[in-house]
């Protein structure tokens, strides 16, 4: 009769033992019972991988959360993360590597090779089976985030996602800074993603300063995505860049950067003149730009109110199954959507801030009654039309007045000497490269795109050839252990992900299944030592090299270093029960 191990039958066996008052053999059940309970987890954790599986299910499914990632109550025992913050880091502490660098170098090994795991560390069996669910883990919950989601949800995500993985904190919106998380120690990072060869790092010149002035240093961490496939089964390859703009290098990478970026490091003639010491008639600082949460706020209101107006047209043109006011608002994302809405830098007055024809397009299809019109019906759907005026109004409410166009004329002249372009850039350049530490703070604070809250820009072909636009002072361009700006890649997308899976199978399930049999060949042999009424030696001796061989191997497993010593009994080393729960004497 086979002998089937669950909870149930090595009760039984247990009861049968301790009631049984004349027999006193050496105590294998509660080895037995020991071991298969502390084991249970595993079982329960869906470690053990199927043979040829289609599916992820088992690898642990991290709910996509950029609220729940990044959220942090402060209370009186200092700073507590949220449920969904910790459980994922309970995986991703367990990816090897001290810095970003080093963890995308451990990913990417992981993916070619999934045994360069065993073969690069002394780790214990146990430690090998973290590191390997935490990979998968980052694989999966990665291909989650940018598959499933729009540019600006997945970007906001990647952030939080970014912040755990290296044990830091996403920085709130309008923190006057223009760093998106913070490191485990410390280090601000400004992080940005987009489609390959559309990467642009750029933002608020202001902000950038600011940090600069404070902390003379702002990291910055790029990504390009390259994708093939539709929807949630796309795939392809992330690529990381890493650089620091510092007190040393930012006038020489803004002076190179995209053509109307260059004009934020230009010093006004007054100060050049005094070699630092005039800044008369230097207008006072132009007040901030409305922050994209802002403008959001605003385009809201004004398109409840367009819509209320419209309401009869618009509803007897969309799907009522799919489109309400709240589901469009958010699809939209109009405060991250820079898919969507003009925010470049280098774009004219007339043109910055107007949607994207194609990607409005995209989005008011999802919610028409036939969503396969082409491009000119959809344009003349009524909620396109909506939502074009909304835009449009929020646009001119933020127009220059007749005050500002005064105060420009006057920035024109104090920083816009001269007739030669190159010749401004290079004069204002080569000041700050000969300053002191002190003054070149100065001429920071007074520069044309910090007084005139202005943009920056840098494409990706920028990006890539950052060490040379940093020249001939790039201070300490790249963190410690890094030569250059490129600093790997990572492969994404399910496909991927089971190809991995295939590979990393035998090294996740070997130990285990050795377990398993053991525990198998362990009840049954003391099943058959009880049925024989004691009397086969034989089968009680290769009971205890099993129970021997599971406790080496689950202390290994579970990582609890060695297995305990047992008493010994009759020459052999044996446990002796005293209850049901397994204690010890």
């Amino acid at each position: 009769m086979e002998f089937k191990m669950n909870e149930a039958s090595i009760d039984d066996a247990l009861k049968v033992l301790k009631e049984n008052k004349e027999i006193k053999p050496f105590d294998l059940l509660a080895e037995l019972e020991n071991r298969m309970r502390k084991f249970r987890p595993l079982l329960e954790s869906g470690l053990l991988v199927e043979k040829n599986m289609g599916s992820l299910s088992w690898i642990p499914s991290i709910p996509v959360s950029e609220i729940g990632w990044s959220t942090v109550n402060t209370t009186d025992q200092g700073d507590v993360p949220s449920e969904h913050r910790v459980q994922l880091q309970q995986f991703l502490k367990n990816i090897p590597g001290d810095d970003l660098k080093d963890k995308i170098q451990s990913l990417s090994n992981f993916y070619s090779n999934p045994a360069s795991l065993i073969n690069s560390t002394q780790s214990s069996q146990s430690q090998i089976i973290a590191e390997t669910l935490a990979i998968l883990t980052f694989f999966k919950t990665l291909t989650t985030i940018i598959t499933h989601f729009n540019a600006a949800s997945a970007g906001f995500s990647f952030e939080s996602f970014l912040a755990v993985l290296l044990d830091g904190k996403q920085v709130p919106t309008n923190n006057q800074t223009i760093a998106d998380l913070t490191t485990a120690d410390g280090t601000p990072i400004s992080l940005k993603l987009y489609k390959e060869g559309q990467l642009e790092v750029g933002g608020s010149y202001t902000d950038l300063i600011s940090d600069i002035i404070k902390i003379e240093k702002m990291q910055y961490v790029s990504v390009t995505k390259k994708l093939s496939g539709e929807s949630f089964d796309q795939s392809g390859t992330l690529d990381f860049y890493r650089f620091d703009f510092n007190l040393e290098n930012i006038f020489n990478i803004i002076s190179r950067s995209s053509l109307k970026s260059r004009n934020n490091i230009l010093l006004p003639k007054p100060f050049l003149d005094s070699r630092g010491g005039s800044v008369e008639g230097l207008p006072d600082k132009k007040l901030a730009e409305p922050t994209p949460e802002e403008m959001e706020s605003k385009f809201i209101e004004i398109f409840k109110q367009i819509y209320s107006s419209n309401k009869e047209l618009i509803d007897s043109q969309v799907d009522p199954s799919k489109f309400n006011l709240e589901v469009f608002l958010d699809r939209m994302a109009y405060a991250k959507n820079d898919e969507l809405v003009n925010r470049k830098p280098t774009s004219s007055a007339k043109d910055r801030g107007k949607f994207y024809s194609a990607p409005l397009i995209k989005l008011i299809r999802q919610f028409l009654v036939n969503p396969d019109v082409i491009p000119k019906i959809v344009k003349a759907s009524a909620l396109y039309k909506a939502a074009n005026e909304a835009n449009a109004v929020l646009r001119q409410k933020f127009a220059r007045t007749e005050r500002e166009v005064e105060r420009q004329q006057t920035m024109n002249q104090i920083y816009f000497w001269g007739e030669d372009d190159e010749e401004r850039l290079e004069v204002s350049r080569a000041f700050y490269e000969n300053a002191s530490p002190e003054l070149k703070k100065k001429c920071l604070s007074i520069s044309y795109g910090y007084t005139n809250t202005g943009h920056f820009n840098l494409t990706q072909k920028m990006v890539e050839n950052i060490e040379a636009l940093a020249q001939p002072t790039p201070g300490q361009i790249f963190p410690s252990g890094q030569s250059s700006v490129y600093i790997g890649s990572i492969e994404i997308g399910t496909d991927k992900i089971i190809n991995m899976v295939e590979h990393a199978r035998e090294m996740i399930n070997k130990s285990i299944f050795e377990i398993f049999r053991d525990l198998q060949s362990l009840t049954q042999n003391v099943s058959g030592y009880f049925a024989g009424g004691l009397r086969d030696d034989s089968k009680a001796e290769t009971a205890i090299e099993n129970a021997e061989s599971i406790g080496e191997k689950t202390a290994e497993v579970v990582g609890s270093g060695e297995a305990p010593s047992s008493p010994r009994i009759g020459g052999r080393t044996v446990r002796k029960y005293s209850g049901m729960g397994g204690q010890k004497e």
